[in-house]
């Protein structure tokens, strides 16, 4: 499952790249409402780890289960067509799911520039 990995190959730059970037996010979230920093910082240190584990899986090894994930897809889709609700003549899954209590909505009184935002 887990790839003989030589650690000189692996690169450095990029995760060095997304970290520098995420900081950033993080320090501009912060400048806007200090509440989500903790919040924030979690979810980098978890994606963190996250990236590191994929990274060394062997996509050779997830290849050999590509009908699973070829059938899981589609069964997502099914359930779109089956489950979804028509907004502004698009099939959406999530709408189903999002509390009333935390989206807003905005309108402009134009129904192609409408928007909701889900805190």
């Amino acid at each position: 499952m887990f790839k003989k990995y030589q650690l000189r190959s692996y690169n450095f730059r990029l995760v060095i790249l997304l970290i520098v970037t995420s900081v950033y996010g993080i320090a501009v979230i912060n400048s806007a409402d200090s509440s989500y920093t903790i919040k924030q910082c979690a979810g980098l240190l978890l994606s963190l780890f996250v990236m590191v584990v994929v990274s060394l899986i062997d996509y050779n090894w997830l290849l050999r289960f590509y009908w699973i994930m070829y059938a899981l897809n589609f069964v997502l889709l099914v359930l779109v067509l089956a489950l979804g609700s028509e907004s502004t003549g698009k099939l959406e899954f999530s709408s189903n799911f999002s509390s009333s209590s935390r989206a807003i909505k905005v309108s402009t009184g134009s129904p192609m520039s409408d928007a909701s935002f889900i805190l």
